[in-house]
């Protein structure tokens, strides 16, 4: 018999618990969570589907999320292998590039042709084409690295190598390389720093908080994010693409202050951000500098993650009605957004033919990024728990099989 998302995950926390030696008890305490609920997750028979319960977990143990998620997940179909496929290569880029090599066989294209190859990229992220993105990558991180060592273009080379290690680490991270993720995220925060400017610096550390979020944890992106934002706020003069980024630091520190049960954070940062939306209003796509997509719309979604990680599940939906999703010109927004109304509608029991007709959306819009997002995958199991013979099973059950679920 297949082994279910539930009983893997548990199989997982055991092992680590038991590898360290430490008893139920012990990890209840550092925890939070009760050793009932603990030794019921250990069983198969509770899912972790509250990314504060990951994160808790995570640091009671000090261990990364994906170490208890198990990431990457397995395959879901010839897109996602090839993908992955793709992925050793890049791997030797960015461990090459992590100890000074310079790739002196390489002779690069021209900084026209890269910043035209580099937009491509972009693109092919923002619709989520992540087989695109990795086949793209180790060939122009090689060719900027070369013209920054060569000091051809050296500002036009370390502003593109900002934005593509940037596509790497949140590429790495929907596919579940939590630890090459970290790795690309750094290679973008030291390009910033060489750069010296202090909004790409912002921006690499909105990279570096996400990708920490499945390796070091939650308490490490909120502590990124926050002190990034105060770095930058001192900087801020009123313009719209520096405040974006301002914005959605503010932002990822709210939602990594709801996964660490941080609450009283949460509202402060939201409301800043909020003030700081209304100002900037939603950004054209043309003109995002470094494509945050922030703006009412983008906050809202935010919104509605973190509604989803405080328990408040019920709010999404009046969330969702703030959203125009058409200003959202990006497949992964777009599928958050879905995501989030089908997980915060999951907390409401009843609404699961409205959970699962949100999740299918989601599905539909960005495939590559909802079958392998482990929360999703929870929420689906939870959902098949509660429900068997009803229509909203039947809807789950297309879920589940897409997901590789066993149910």
């Amino acid at each position: 018999m297949a082994t279910s998302d539930a009983e893997r995950i548990g199989a997982n926390l055991r092992r680590l618990r038991k590898g360290q030696g430490m008893s139920l008890d012990v990890l209840a305490g550092r925890s939070g969570l009760s050793k009932s609920f603990l030794s019921r997750v250990e069983r198969g028979e509770r899912h972790l589907d509250r990314r504060s319960h990951l994160d808790a977990l995570a640091g009671a143990l000090s261990v990364s999320l994906s170490d208890i998620i198990g990431q990457p997940f397995p395959s879901h179909g010839r897109t996602q292998d090839l993908a992955h496929a793709a992925v050793p290569a890049l791997r030797r880029v960015l461990h090459a590039a992590s100890i000074g090599y310079v790739f002196p066989d390489v002779q690069p294209l021209p900084i026209g042709e890269l910043t035209e190859s580099a937009r491509t990229l972009w693109d092919a992220r923002r619709r989520c084409d992540y087989v695109t993105v990795a086949r793209m990558l180790p060939r122009l991180l090689e060719g900027l690295h070369v013209h920054v060592a060569r000091g051809e273009d050296t500002a036009a080379a370390l502003r593109l190598l900002v934005e593509v290690s940037s596509a790497a680490a949140f590429s790495l991270r929907a596919l579940g390389y939590a630890d090459l993720a970290w790795t690309a995220a750094e290679h973008c925060h030291n390009a910033a720093v060489t750069l010296g400017d202090p909004f790409a610096v912002g921006f690499a550390d909105f990279t570096r908080a996400q990708a920490s979020a499945l390796g070091p944890g939650f308490e490490g992106a909120l502590r990124l994010a926050e002190n990034a934002a105060d770095e930058l706020r001192p900087h801020l003069s009123g313009d719209a693409e520096d405040e974006r980024v301002y914005g959605t630091l503010l932002l990822t520190a709210a939602w990594a202050a709801a996964a660490t049960r941080n609450y009283d954070q949460v509202a402060t940062y939201v409301a800043e951000a909020g003030e700081m939306g209304e100002r900037t209003g939603d950004a054209d796509p043309t003109g995002d500098r470094w494509q945050t997509y922030f703006g009412p719309s983008n906050t809202g979604i935010w919104q509605m993650s973190i509604a989803v990680e405080t328990g408040e599940g019920g709010k999404v939906t009046e969330l969702a009605e703030g959203v125009d999703l058409s200003v959202i010109d990006s497949k992964s927004r777009r599928a958050a957004y879905w995501t989030e109304l089908g997980r915060g509608l999951a907390q409401e029991n009843g609404r699961e033919n409205e959970a699962a007709d949100a999740l299918l959306r989601a599905d539909h819009v960005a495939p590559q990024r909802t079958r392998g997002n482990p929360m999703v995958r929870a929420t689906v199991d939870t959902m098949l728990d509660r429900v068997t013979q009803r229509a909203a099973g039947r809807k789950l059950s297309t879920l589940a099989s897409r997901m590789d679920s066993p149910k």
